[in-house]
């Protein structure tokens, strides 16, 4: 499964993607992955903060105000 949502948030708008793959280390991915750091720098770029978190199902979301 592969999805995205779009969701106002007070002032900001979110946009998250999920899938239900098995997730993975994010301290050891960011010092080899350079497609995390591109979507972080893209973020930034457009005024957004880019997160990824680990809860019942991880998330990868971009905000923007």
């Amino acid at each position: 499964m592969f999805g995205f949502r779009l969701r106002m948030e007070n002032d900001s708008l979110l946009f998250y993607v999920e899938d239900d793959g098995p997730g993975f280390d994010l301290q050891s991915v960011q010092r080899r992955s350079s497609g995390l750091a591109l979507v972080q720098g893209l973020a930034r770029q457009l005024g957004g903060e880019f997160e990824v978190t680990r809860t019942r199902r991880p998330d990868a979301v971009c905000g923007f105000q």
